[in-house]
């Protein structure tokens, strides 16, 4: 029977391939623990507010009892994120008057004369950048009185959003 005989080089690529698998098997289970913390911040958002945007109005001219004038408007979310649209307020600004003509010479949308009307957008989300649109008419009401003060005025309508 012959006996097997492998070479020098031989025995030494079977060892330094035995001494790799030693060390890996070894690398493979040994391990650390340790414990340790972190701390970190997150960024909210905030509100950019509404702008809104009125038209020029449409239709007129207005008299005492006839005629109105519709306007339309655009509100947009100047914010990066959604916001919710609660309301939208229409009115003749309270605080201007030419002589004796004023805000209680003109109506919104049907309110009493003189008063605000509030549009309810149901807290409507509308995204960054995004924006919703409508419209409202203006009538000047019959007070009985002389309404000479308010002919040939342009009477400032104000659209507050929140």
């Amino acid at each position: 029977m012959r006996r097997f005989r492998l070479r020098p080089r031989t025995w030494i690529a079977l060892g330094v391939v035995g001494v790799v698998a030693a060390a890996l098997s070894v690398a493979g289970y040994a391990y650390f623990t340790s414990s340790g913390s972190g701390s970190g911040t997150a960024t909210v958002g905030s509100s950019g507010g509404w702008s809104v945007a009125v038209t020029s109005p449409s239709g007129g001219p207005l008299f005492p009892g006839s005629g109105s004038e519709q306007f339309n408007y655009t509100v947009t979310n100047t914010g990066s994120g959604p916001a919710a649209l609660g309301s939208v307020v229409y009115q003749v600004n309270p605080n201007w008057s030419q002589g004796a003509c004023n805000a209680s010479d003109f109506s919104i949308d049907g309110a009493a004369a003189g008063s605000p009307f509030t549009e309810n957008w149901s807290n409507t989300v509308v995204p960054g950048g995004g924006s919703v649109s409508w419209n409202f008419t203006v009538t000047m009401v019959d007070n009985g009185q002389n309404q000479n003060d308010c002919q040939g005025q342009s009477v400032p309508v104000q659209v507050i959003a929140s």
